[in-house]
C-alpha cells in the first residue's frame, strides 16, 4: 500500500531542548554557589555525624589559618611555597619548551633522543626526590629544582609533539616565498608549536606547586607543605584541610592568569575552539 502525505524526519518528534548558556556574571554567580553550597555542606556533615576531629570543617579550617597569621608562619610559608613553585615552573618551562622544540623539529636527533626522555620520565619522582634534599640541600634550591623536574617532562612532550604537527606544506610555501631558515622557525614553526606549548603549561602549573609541597613533605623548615606534615604529625585535622585549601586556592588563581597570559599571547589565534563550558 502506497504511503501518502508528507514524510517526518524521526528528529522531528525529538523534545526540542533550549540550551542556555550561562556568561558573564552569571557564570561567576554560579560558580559561586556551588563553591558556598560546597562548603556549607562540608560544615553541615562535620556537625551532624560529629567528625570534625577527623574532616574538620570550614570553621576550623578559618580558625587554624588565623592561627597561623598570628603566629606569622602563615606569609612567610606561603611566600616561600610560591617562590619555590614560580622558579621550577619558570626553569622546567623553558627548558622543556626549548628542548621539546628542538628535537621536535630535528626529526632523525629526536627518534635517538625520545625513548631516552621517556625512559627517564617513567622513573617515579617520589623515588628520586630525596636525592634533590641530599644533592642541593633543605633549602628551597632542592623544592625549585624538583618541581622544574616535574615540570619539564609535561612541556618536553607538548612542545616536541607540537613541533611535530607543524605544517610541513606551508613551510614549504613559506621558503618558495623566499623566507629564511630563522624566519621560518619563528614566523612559522614556533606559532603554530605555540598551541601545543600552553597546554602543555597548563598541565604542568598545578604540578609545579604539588612539586614544591612533595620536597617540603621530605625535609624543609617552612612552606605549606612542610605546615601540612606538622599538622598531621600531631593529628591536627584542621590544619591538614588549611593548608589543602590553601593549595587549591593558589592553584585555580595561577591557572586563571596562565589563562589570561595565553588568551594575550594567543590573540592571533582566530580558529575556532572549545572553550571551558564546552562550547565552540
Amino acid at each position: 500500500m502506497e504511503r501518502t502525505g508528507p514524510r517526518r524526519a524521526v528528529s522531528d518528534f525529538a523534545p526540542r531542548v533550549r540550551s542556555v548558556r550561562l556568561t558573564g556574571w552569571q557564570l561567576t554567580f554560579a560558580r559561586g554557589g556551588v563553591v558556598v553550597a560546597m562548603i556549607v555542606l562540608w560544615q553541615v556533615c562535620a556537625d551532624v555525624f560529629g567528625t570534625v576531629d577527623y574532616t574538620s570543617g570550614p570553621l576550623q579550617v578559618v580558625r587554624q589559618l588565623g592561627e597561623w597569621e598570628s603566629a606569622g608562619v602563615l606569609w612567610e610559608a606561603t611566600g616561600v611555597t610560591l617562590a619555590e613553585t614560580a622558579i621550577g615552573f619558570v626553569i622546567g618551562a623553558a627548558t622543556g619548551a626549548v628542548a621539546g622544540l628542538g628535537l621536535g623539529w630535528s626529526r632523525q636527533v629526536g627518534r635517538v633522543i625520545e625513548p631516552v626522555v621517556v625512559l627517564l620520565y617513567a622513573v617515579p619522582k617520589l623515588a628520586i626526590a630525596p636525592l634533590f634534599v641530599l644533592w642541593f640541600g633543605i633549602g628551597i634550591s632542592s623544592k625549585a629544582l624538583f618541581a622544574a623536574l616535574v615540570v619539564f617532562f609535561l612541556v618536553f612532550f607538548t612542545a616536541f609533539q607540537g613541533a611535530r604537527q607543524v605544517d610541513r606544506e606551508l613551510l614549504a610555501v613559506a621558503r618558495v616565498m623566499g623566507a629564511g631558515g630563522r624566519d621560518v622557525w619563528l614566523k612559522v614553526a614556533i606559532p603554530q608549536a605555540t598551541l601545543w606549548i600552553f597546554a602543555g603549561l597548563r598541565l604542568a602549573l598545578p604540578y609545579a606547586l604539588i612539586g614544591a609541597v612533595v620536597a617540603e613533605f621530605l625535609a624543609a623548615r617552612t612552606g605549606l607543605g612542610y605546615l601540612i606534615r606538622s599538622s598531621s604529625s600531631v593529628f591536627n585535622s584542621a590544619g591538614v584541610y588549611a593548608g589543602i585549601v590553601l593549595l587549591m586556592f593558589f592553584a585555580t588563581v595561577l591557572l586563571a592568569v596562565m589563562q589570561a597570559i595565553e588568551r594575550r599571547v594567543m590573540h592571533w589565534n582566530t580558529s575556532p575552539t572549545v572553550d571551558a563550558d564546552g562550547v565552540v
